[in-house]
């Protein structure tokens, strides 16, 4: 594992390195506001925490290595598996292999690599679809196996980013999966760009840094895609990391100022010179719909309403995405000095009395039984 300095930036640390280093991100901020018990069990902290990756979690991970590392990472990582679809020819299962024996007055007993062999040893180019699943393996071992569904969904979902005129750039000309680790108020923080990049800020041409992160989304009741984007945002509470991920740029920036900026990996010095130097830093979320409609939306998360002009007015939802951050390293703070890192952190809520107003108006309404 790479040895990680503080304040830092990362150009090719892996994604399991990554996530060994123990410091507090915005998926820690999220848990630590769910409660700090469920922060501790899900962090560093806690030596049996196991990392489940839900369904949907994989399908957005091979999504991600697709669109922002391209090809061949993706091939490096993932392999599409062999169907009978592609190979409709294929003898597969003991009941056809031990028919084609039949035919061929030869034994029909054994495993079903022994009757392979048997069928092999007489015709070596017949297709047989265990022994393609047996070279697949072996030729792919160690990758993530995906079925050509999703490999071809994952394709749509490509050329329809790279065709639409707004967004085909958002992952171009700079640099994905880049790391930055700094320090705020004596807590370790960390934080992982999907995309960091260089341009010229279209509302207020000056040099701005672009930080973009891609988000797949099912969109399982059909809203319209403009209304889905927002209830993603809504009830994925994704409010806290545009403020999180541009707080830890602005240190980069200024380790970076007073040289004290530990840069790894490989990178453009000049870019790199031009990104650390810019006048803004502005957050972008990349929504990329899954399944069958490969829909794409963009959204910037901007502090102010009117972005680098005078007068502007603080956004709603950037202020509610500070409350978040702050309240989530207050937390931290608080339970760190008061648990240290080896017992779970413990909240006593005490038994309160259910309130009419702690429900939502519809859990009250009465309902009569026909």
């Amino acid at each position: 594992m790479t040895d990680i300095q503080f304040p830092g930036i990362y150009f090719d640390l892996l994604e399991d390195d990554y996530h060994a280093v123990p410091a507090l991100s915005n998926s820690g901020i999220k848990n630590m506001l769910v409660s700090p018990s469920t922060f501790w069990h899900r962090s560093w902290m806690n030596p049996d925490y196991e990392d489940k990756t839900s369904p949907s979690r994989a399908v957005g991970k091979a999504y991600h290595k697709m669109i922002l590392e391209g090809d061949e990472v993706f091939d490096a990582a993932y392999a599409v598996k062999p169907t009978k679809d592609n190979h409709p020819d294929a003898f597969d299962g003991a009941k056809e292999l031990k028919a084609w024996l039949k035919d061929h007055d030869l034994s029909a007993t054994g495993t079903i690599a022994e009757m392979c062999d048997r069928i092999r040893a007489v015709d070596a180019d017949i297709e047989l679809f265990p022994v393609l699943m047996s070279e697949f393996n072996e030729a792919n071992e160690g990758k993530e196996f995906i079925d050509q569904t999703l490999w071809n969904q994952i394709q749509q979902s490509r050329y329809i980013l790279d065709n639409t005129p707004s967004l085909k750039e958002a992952f171009s000309n700079g640099y994905s999966e880049v790391s930055i680790f700094w320090m705020e108020y004596g807590i370790p923080m960390k934080a992982r760009f999907d995309y960091l990049k260089h341009r010229k800020d279209q509302t207020t041409g000056r040099d701005a840094a672009s930080l973009v992160d891609l988000k797949t989304f099912a969109n399982q009741m059909d809203k319209e895609i403009r209304e889905a984007v927002v209830w993603e945002i809504t009830n994925r509470k994704y409010f806290c990391q545009p403020v999180a991920y541009t707080t830890g740029f602005r240190a980069i920036k200024d380790a970076y100022a007073h040289g004290d900026l530990h840069v790894d990996g490989d990178v453009d010095l000049d870019w790199l010179e031009r990104v650390l130097t810019s006048d803004l830093e502005r957050f972008f979320y990349v929504f990329c719909q899954t399944g069958d409609i490969p829909n794409i939306a963009g959204k910037s998360f901007d502090e102010w309403e009117t972005y680098g002009g005078n007068g502007a007015t603080h956004n709603a939802y950037w202020t509610r995405g500070q409350a978040e951050y702050s309240r989530g390293l207050e937390l931290f703070l608080q339970y760190r000095k008061q648990y240290g890192p080896d017992v779970p952190w413990l909240t006593d809520y005490g038994v309160t009395p259910l309130k009419d107003e702690d429900l939502p108006p519809y859990a009250l309404e009465t309902r009569h039984v026909a």
